[in-house]
């Protein structure tokens, strides 16, 4: 029970510092005058993952490389969920089918990540001792999306500019309390982890972790959507899952005695096919344009709720 209550105070204290985090990175990015797709897809949405980074290194330091994995995998899931609750919230924008079908490339290079890592998992798919083959073609993958995106124009409503005075220091100190607490938190949830026997670490990081460090996602991707800024708000979603997958390259670099695909339980393989599975009927529903008919224009993210729910379902049942 008193390490629930520590759990969720350090959880409360992440999503809070994140979310403060991502405020002062919008008020910069608002300086740089950087193209707004691309600040989401990039800046943004590595500013909302951070924590996910933090989290995955400490869980590799101590050597708990299933929460590592189980953090990706779970928060990249509970992203798509992110879309498709807010669709259903944002019901009469329809905003869904104001989503340029160039995401689709996107949005299939995500799903060319999940294809590779799902057939050469465990296997002995290396380049050299640091870095395995895995890592490599995922880097590349990422670099080709960040190619894709910048040339990505959609015209976005003005957002004003805030005050920045400031920004930056705010943001070096949040920087630095949102690590002490991204540590904290990793930490607390390999404690509950070694209390519980229930439970995989990846089932454990995926629910526990993946949800927590998603949570500036849901305030980022909800304030932007409020505002019609539909667009930057797909693409925050999209550009946090892919920089997530750039978690597994840079985690693999520590791992030690071996290669982070090597640590794969049953419980990471199921959120990998969900993910999988979640990643294409996003892609599909982006070309489900109904505009007339709610129920079908709703009906992806029904499906898409579903299956995230599915996934809770098998890890408790």
């Amino acid at each position: 029970m008193i390490e629930g209550i520590k759990f969720l105070l350090l959880a409360f204290l992440t999503a809070f510092f994140s979310i403060k985090l991502s405020i002062y990175a919008d008020a910069l990015d608002k300086e740089t005058k950087a193209g707004s797709l691309l600040i989401g897809g990039l800046f943004l949405a590595a500013i909302t993952s951070f924590p996910e980074l933090i989290t995955g290194l400490t869980s590799i330091y101590i050597n708990n490389i299933g929460l590592a994995i189980g953090d990706v995998l779970g928060s990249n899931t509970f992203n798509i969920l992110i879309i498709s609750f807010l669709n259903i919230f944002f019901l009469k924008s329809l905003f869904m089918n104001k989503i340029s079908f160039k995401y689709g490339y996107l949005i299939g290079l995500l799903i060319l990540i999940y294809l590779i890592i799902l057939v050469t998992v465990n296997s002995s798919f290396y380049t050299h001792k640091s870095l395995s083959l895995i890592s490599v073609l995922i880097l590349f993958i990422y670099l080709f999306f960040i190619v894709l995106l910048s040339k990505i124009k959609i015209s976005e409503p003005n957002i004003e500019n805030t005050n920045i005075k400031g920004a930056l220091y705010k943001f070096i100190i949040i920087s630095l309390l949102l690590i002490i607490v991204s540590i904290s938190l990793t930490l607390q949830a390999d404690k509950i982890f070694r209390l519980n026997t229930l439970f995989s670490s990846s089932t454990v990081g995926a629910f526990l972790l993946g949800i927590t460090t998603s949570l500036p996602e849901v305030v980022s991707t909800y304030a932007l959507i409020s505002i019609g800024s539909y667009n930057l708000g797909f693409s925050n979603i999209i550009g946090s899952n892919a920089f997530n997958f750039c978690i597994f390259v840079i985690c693999d670099l520590f791992v030690r005695g071996g290669h982070l695909y090597y640590f794969w339980d049953s419980d990471a393989f199921i959120f990998l096919k969900i993910g999988l599975l979640m990643h294409l009927i996003l892609l599909f529903s982006i070309f489900w344009k109904q505009p007339k008919k709610y129920l079908l224009y709703l009906l992806p993210s029904i499906i898409l709720l579903s299956l995230y729910f599915y996934m809770f379902y098998l890890q408790f049942s």
